[in-house]
């Protein structure tokens, strides 16, 4: 039980920690649409964003 304790926690941590390390970037078009991209320009969006207030 202690082995199977310790693999679950090492993979809870390298699920936690494997994700947001990527070169992410974004730049401003006109009228409030953005290109934005992670790791590699080939995965380029244009988005808006919009913000929900409460």
């Amino acid at each position: 039980m202690k082995h199977s304790n310790i693999i679950l926690y090492f993979g809870l941590l390298t699920t936690l920690f494997s994700r947001g390390f990527g070169e992410t970037e974004e730049e401003v078009l006109i009228n409030g649409y953005y290109i934005g991209w992670n790791d590699s320009e080939a995965n380029r969006n244009i988005y808006t964003k919009f913000y929900v207030l409460i």
